[in-house]
Parts: C-alpha cells; structure tokens; sequence
C-alpha cells in the first residue's frame, strides 16, 4: 500500500472513530517522513484516544512547530490551546502558561474566529486554577 493510501485510510479511520487503526497507522507514516501540521495533529488525536498521553502531547506540539512553519497562526493557535488545555488538566502551570501565550501573541493580528472563544475560555480556566477566583464572583481576567 503506498504512503498516499495508508494515510487516506489513516485519516479515514480516524473520521470513524476507529482510533486504533488510525494511531496505528499516522504512527507508521510519521517514522517514514514528515507528516504535516493537519495530520500531525490527528496523529495527536489518535494518541490521545488510544491512551498515549506522551505521544499525543508530543504530536500535537509538532503539529504546533508545523503549522507556524506553514504559515497557519489560527490553526497553530488552535492547536496551543489544545496542548494549554491538556496541561490545565494536569495542574502543570508553567506549560498551561507557556502555550497561552503562544496562542496569544498569534491571533494578535489575526481577525476574530473561534479560536479566541477558546483562548477566553482557557484564560476563565487558568484564572480558576491559579486561585484568583470563584465561580460566584465576577472576573476580571489578566491580559
């Protein structure tokens, strides 16, 4: 099977929820060459749902790197706040801190999407966990 066709069928199976297979088969590709920030980023999905939580935040920082170099800040953002988010749940601060404010200073200049909902909810979340608030008092989030 050529690479063009393992990777349809990886992108494939993934779209069918069928997270082994595609884990399976982004993990070959991406030990054969690069894969780029899009499929990078469900090689990191794959990971996450097959319980590879290592490989997961490592693909999806990858993914980060790959869409910054193709020129994609939203997605490249999107993709910070997922790895933020992943972090939050783990109470790890300092990489939940380093990813927001590479989300952040991407979508700058970008124009307002969806993606900086999420970078609001994730900044509601970080306020949160750092003990600056309560869910019964207004916020006031840092910038």
């Amino acid at each position: 099977m050529s690479d063009t066709a393992t990777l349809e069928r990886a992108r494939t199976a993934l779209d069918e929820h069928a997270w082994s297979e595609a884990y399976a088969r982004l993990s070959w590709l991406d030990h054969e060459g690069d894969l780029g920030g899009a499929d990078l980023e469900r090689l990191g999905e794959a990971a996450w749902w097959n319980a590879h939580p290592r490989e997961s935040l490592d693909a999806f920082a990858r993914s980060y790197a790959a869409y910054v170099a193709e020129g994609d800040p939203a997605r490249a953002a999107f993709v910070a706040l997922r790895l933020a988010f992943e972090h939050f749940e783990t109470r790890d601060v300092a990489q939940w801190n380093g990813w927001m404010g590479r989300a952040t200073r991407l979508l700058e200049d970008q124009p307002e999407s969806a993606v900086h909902g999420y970078l609001e909810l994730q900044r509601i979340r970080g306020f949160i966990l750092l003990g600056q608030g309560s869910s019964d008092e207004p916020l006031a989030l840092p910038r």
